[in-house]
């Protein structure tokens, strides 16, 4: 089938037709794939110079990184300037209270090596979600173990056993993308180990 220029590649997808077997499955394939990519969850741009904030402390994860947009649950989202941001703290229009690998509501304390997960969702910190094109997306910080980060199975988890916490720590429900990861260290600078474009030390 020859390419239909000025026309996007799921819509010369969409259009595809099979006139020789399995019809029925390549038009369901073919919704599948469209349906998908709608609903992704990915950051389009900014962030990639996260990297520790003005203020060290053992009690704070306070970062600092460039604006962007970001595609949460297949909606157009802001992601919010960081100015020696606590991602750890609810600060309006940023950041919502972080959790444990338990789901339980976290509390940041890197007197011992901390490995935090940093995501960008569409949480409302109360179960439920915002789906507004151009509105804010919210920070989560997901408090790890003193040896590793995460797995995304482990977050997963994480997110559902949010359910039923207080102090804007309800994500469970939440759609999101990861933003990075990072070491809370006891002393002069927490570090960003991994950010969305896989750059070290950003």
């Amino acid at each position: 089938m020859a390419t239909q220029y000025a026309k996007r590649a799921l819509q010369n997808l969409t259009a595809f037709k099979a006139t020789k077997w399995f019809t029925k499955d390549f038009k369901t394939l073919a919704l599948r794939i469209a349906t998908d990519y709608a609903a992704r969850n990915e950051i389009n741009y900014g962030l990639a110079d996260l990297a520790q904030g003005a203020t060290f402390n053992t009690s704070t994860l306070k970062l600092t990184g460039t604006a962007g947009v970001a595609m949460i649950n297949g909606v157009l989202k802001v992601l919010p300037a960081l100015s020696d941001t606590d991602v750890t703290a609810i600060v309006t229009d940023k950041s919502l209270r972080c959790i444990t690998s338990a789901g339980a509501v976290g509390t940041f304390d890197s007197s011992a090596d901390v490995y935090v997960t940093l995501l960008a969702t569409n949480s409302d910190g109360d179960a439920t979600q915002t789906d507004l094109d151009n509105s804010f997306a919210r920070y989560v910080a997901i408090l790890g173990s003193s040896t590793g980060h995460l797995s995304s199975a482990e977050i997963s988890a994480a997110i559902l056993a949010s359910a039923g916490n207080a102090s804007s720590a309800d994500h469970s429900g939440c759609k999101y993308v990861m933003v990075a990861q990072i070491i809370g260290k006891a002393a002069t600078t927490h570090l960003v180990t991994l950010n969305r474009n896989n750059v070290l030390g950003a």
